[in-house]
């Protein structure tokens, strides 16, 4: 049996990176109105935390047949449980020492299924839009491609590249949900620049990108394995202001003939082969489980189509998974 847990605030907890904070009430409401969504990929006989097992059950109402047969537990019903009845397995949306603090304030049985500090810490330095922009992208990079991403540790570089581009997009380290993304143009405002400062003194550094004609985004999901990543398919979504929205249906040849009216389909296969080689170097020994690289097609100056190879990597479970 694994118990699942659907924790929302994961990112922001990444950026925190402490065991005692205060999830946004926005992500607070997230985890309780849909902590039963586990149960989409969980196995039949499995559990899965929520906070108020009566809401959990009435909000699986309408589309029984999309869930597996599982228990909801509560907090409250991990703290009883005794060294026989312990789950094989804890597998959360993602990692974080928030959450692990959490499960051991709960129960001290659960260590032995917890990762360690160290794999915790690698966990957020993976994650991280500044190991994306400094190892991650240079990786992958080749002709036909496109993407370029900087990492900036003060205000003052920002405002250099904003002056030399005029139009680029700074994100935070670690953020969900668009809540770490700007996008400035010509002059900076004092607001603007006081999120930067802020972001500097929090989390150490912000990335910068120029501002893309962005055709499609669309994702790449994959699992690290212990020996090496497999791949789990193609996932087509739409943002809003840098924000997800939601993922366009279809098969996956329907999703790769749908890329394939922008680019050649035998360079989104190449790349994925080429992030299959990657990521099994750098995960190997550091973490196993789901993740995704978000990507998008990017129309040049030059009017040609050209993909931008890893905009970002979720290290932790995804809503195209």
């Amino acid at each position: 049996m694994i118990l699942h847990i659907y924790n929302p605030e994961h990112d922001i907890a990444l950026g925190k990176d402490s065991e005692f904070f205060t999830p946004p009430k926005a992500a607070r409401l997230t985890r309780a109105m849909y902590c039963h969504r586990p149960a989409m990929w969980a196995a039949d006989g499995d559990w899965v935390l929520v906070d108020d097992i009566s809401v959990a059950e009435r909000n699986m109402l309408n589309d029984k047949d999309c869930y597996a047969k599982v228990r909801f537990v509560t907090m409250d019903d991990l703290a009883m449980l005794h060294k026989d009845d312990m789950p094989e397995k804890i597998l959360p949306w993602g990692w974080d020492k928030f959450l692990v603090a959490q499960l051991l304030k709960c129960n001290s049985l659960f260590e032995k299924l917890l990762p360690s500090r160290e794999q915790l810490d690698d966990i957020r330095r993976l994650s991280s839009r500044c190991f994306v922009a400094e190892t991650l992208l240079p990786m992958v990079m080749a002709d036909g491609y496109i993407g370029e991403m900087l990492v900036c540790k003060s205000e003052e570089e920002v405002v250099a590249e904003l002056q030399k581009r005029n139009h680029i997009v700074v994100k935070s380290p670690w953020s969900c949900s668009g809540r770490g993304v700007r996008f400035l143009h010509d002059n900076i405002t004092h607001s603007e620049l006081g999120w930067i400062r802020n972001i500097l003194k929090e989390q150490g550094c912000v990335t910068i990108e120029p501002l893309y004609d962005k055709v499609v985004d669309f994702a790449m999901e994959f699992y690290a394995g212990k020996d090496a990543t497999e791949y789990h398919g193609l996932n087509i979504f739409e943002t809003r202001n840098g924000a997800y929205i939601g993922n366009i249906e279809g098969s996956q040849e329907e999703k790769l003939s749908m890329l394939a009216e922008h680019v050649p389909a035998d360079m989104i296969n190449m790349l994925k082969d080429k992030l299959l080689n990657v990521t099994t170097e750098i995960f190997r020994g550091r973490y196993t489980g789901p993740f995704g690289i978000d990507m998008m097609i990017v129309l040049t100056h030059e009017g040609s189509k050209k993909i931008h190879p890893c905009v970002e990597m979720n290290l932790r479970r995804t809503m195209g998974q």
